[in-house]
């Protein structure tokens, strides 16, 4: 079994798309899911981007969307100093996006005219 075999075991059993690879406690480079299926590697190492973007604990949701977006990546490692403390992704995007305009939304349906009682 190779380690690309293991990276997608794992990233289909704990039905994620991102692995963030870690040397000696330091990003060294992230594989997602389409990596993996675009590259016939044999190794995570070799289908890995190398040059990973990351962000400090203290970056703002909307710093993060943002880099995501202008670099057009699906994670971000979070990292203190150079250890890895976490990864946000665009699903964590979503989800704080939903949290946000919920009560927004809730506010238009109690606002907004109920057409049947006309």
């Amino acid at each position: 079994m190779t380690t690309s075999d293991v990276a997608r075991h794992h990233m289909r059993v704990a039905r994620i798309r991102h692995l963030v690879v870690v040397d000696d406690d330091h990003v060294v480079g992230v594989v997602s899911e389409r990596d993996l299926h675009r590259t016939a590697c044999a190794s995570v190492a070799e289908a890995m981007t190398p040059r990973v973007l990351t962000i400090a604990p203290e970056t703002t949701i909307n710093r993060a969307a943002r880099l995501m977006r202008e670099h057009r990546i699906g994670c971000l490692p979070v990292v203190e100093g150079k250890r890895l403390v976490g990864i946000v992704t665009v699903s964590d995007m979503l989800d704080v996006l939903a949290v946000e305009l919920r009560p927004e939304l809730n506010r238009r349906d109690v606002l907004a005219p109920d057409e049947d009682q006309d």
